[in-house]
């Protein structure tokens, strides 16, 4: 490869010229890392690589001239998030009425849009590689991923933290423990450090001379030292779990699976109804304490339709425990009225609580700039356009509470953080995924939840239209994971949170906000070494 015979030592300076063009060779190794870091998700369970995924386009990195660094990250993109987020378009095909070659360019869109983070990656490796050092380059990448991977989460309105690097290692329990300190962006930022290591020792191999000298033994020191750190710390916390803490509650999740296509046909209300119900007179006979029903279970504006309203009531009276389901609800508010997706807590006493939901999917529950994407209003007019909630509202279930999250408001980690700041017991996410199809989105979404029960030490109850619905522990382990398009109940149990919060939960996500901090100071580096030169 042309790129490492310009190789000169491992001093810290510039490998490669810093003007290098890549070549095909330099593109196809980009692609490959990309792929890698897409085979570490949950619809291929290769999670090993994403440990040494990213490793391959560090190396390719260095020396290039940085808008060559900003293509290459960018292709890299391509590979990562294409095959991950591919069922996109599938609600655009099935539920939007669009036909397959718009949905499959918007689809791209999308892919093109989250693409563009791991070009500005590629872009500031990069500059910091050639304004001060490969060495640096490395150790900067860390925190450029984090910091990048934070504005994917904040940025509105396409905020989309979908396909985080950490997600992979969801069922990894001893490693995913460290999120209750540093929340999901900790393991995030280990496994891009050991990979910035193991470019280090690439570039070592490829200097010809292999000198033990020149081996980068404080790279692999720190990898070895932060990774058994990292899980002595999670056996240290799935031991201190075995003791189960907290009030135990037998809770039940009805997955009705029913006809998505015909769900809010009037002819198939009872049908889909007589599924909840009969579900949850049984789980109810076997000692269910609390019932959950999915997103929008009840097909209609629950507290204004007197007859359906009476059955729920009914049905809550006769099982003895609350249920928490979802239903639309619509307010009048001067000449217009306004819709809402709605979660409701009925207790036998007759106590209802309710939270509307404040995080709306784009393009499925609104449109963002809909005079500009006017072309989309077909989609959202089949999906509903609905309005934001006012606030994150907590559910009183009697002896307990209940934080309630309604479809993708479970990978935002600042609305279970502040849920369980607030006191929630457990978080209940309800959701329906049938948009979805028979794809990875579903466990996409359960992986990512599994990160927001270790975060704050809450068990989280998802129960799924279609699925996956599962009971989830404070320590990530998942029991009752259900199959998709499959109608069943999942009958566990979980336990309370209990105990001091967390230090995410009380301090948040200081952790990645310090990465975006020392990103913008290398940054900052870059542009003052210009001036100086200048």
């Amino acid at each position: 490869m042309t790129a490492i015979k310009k190789q000169k030592n491992m001093t810290g300076k510039n490998i490669y010229p810093g003007d290098a063009k890549p070549g095909l060779t330099d593109y196809a190794i980009a692609a490959f890392s990309g792929m890698a870091l897409a085979f570490s998700f949950q619809d291929f369970g290769l999670w090993p690589l994403a440990w040494v995924g990213m490793a391959p386009l560090l190396f390719i990195l260095r020396g290039k001239a940085i808008h060559f660094g900003a293509a290459l990250g960018f292709t890299a993109g391509m590979f990562y998030f294409g095959p991950t987020i591919t069922w996109l378009s599938n609600t655009m095909i099935d539920y939007g009425q669009m036909p397959v070659w718009l949905a499959g360019a918007v689809n791209i869109l999308a892919v093109l849009y989250v693409s563009l983070f791991l070009a500005l990656f590629g872009y500031l490796v990069s500059r910091i590689d050639r304004k001060m050092g490969g060495d640096m380059a490395l150790a900067a990448a860390p925190f450029l991923w984090v910091a990048l991977e934070l504005v994917r989460t904040q940025a509105p309105p396409f905020a989309f933290p979908w396909a985080r690097i950490a997600d992979s290692q969801f069922n990894v329990l001893p490693v995913i423990q460290i999120a209750d300190f540093t929340g999901e962006e900790g393991l995030g930022f280990l496994i891009v450090f050991v990979n910035s290591a193991l470019a280090a020792i690439l570039i070592w191999i490829a200097d010809g001379k292999k000198s033990w000298s020149r081996f980068p033994a404080r790279w692999a020191a720190l990898c070895v030292m932060l990774i058994t750190a990292t899980i002595s710390y999670g056996y240290l916390q799935l031991d201190s779990f075995k003791k189960a803490e907290g009030k135990t509650i037998r809770v039940a999740l009805i997955q009705g699976n029913v006809d998505q296509s015909r769900k809010w046909e009037r002819s198939y209300r009872k049908k889909q109804l007589d599924i909840y119900i009969n579900r949850t007179l049984k789980a109810g006979e076997r000692g269910a304490r609390l019932v959950v029903w999915p997103e929008t279970a009840a097909p209609f504006y629950f507290g204004s339709d007197r007859l359906n309203d009476k059955l729920i009531l009914n049905l809550v009276k006769t099982v003895g425990a609350p249920i928490i389901f979802g239903a639309p609800a619509s307010i009048n508010s001067g000449d217009k009225t306004l819709s809402y997706n709605r979660a409701w807590i009925v207790r036998p006493d007759g106590y209802r609580g309710k939270y509307d939901k404040i995080h709306l999917v784009p393009f499925g529950e609104y449109v963002p700039m809909q005079k500009l994407l006017f072309f989309v209003d077909k989609m959202v007019t089949a999906i509903g356009s609905l309005e934001p909630g006012d606030d994150l509202t907590l559910l009183d279930a009697g002896d307990y509470k209940v934080g309630a999250q309604i479809c993708f408001e479970i990978i935002f980690p600042a609305y279970s953080r502040r849920l369980a700041a607030d006191g929630a017991g457990v978080i209940v996410n309800i959701t329906n995924d049938s948009w979805f199809g028979k794809s990875a989105a579903s466990s996409q979404s359960l992986a990512m939840a599994v990160f927001r029960a270790v975060e704050n030490r809450a068990p989280v109850l998802r129960a799924a239209q279609s699925g996956v619905s599962a009971i989830i522990s404070k320590t990530g382990r998942i029991t009752g994971r259900t199959e998709l398009f499959t109608e069943t109940t999942v009958l566990g149990e979980f336990n309370l949170r209990s105990g001091p919060a967390t230090y995410y939960t009380r301090w948040g996500g200081v952790f990645p906000w310090l990465c975006l901090a020392v990103s913008i100071l290398f940054f900052s580096f870059t542009i003052n070494l210009k001036r100086k030169k200048t």
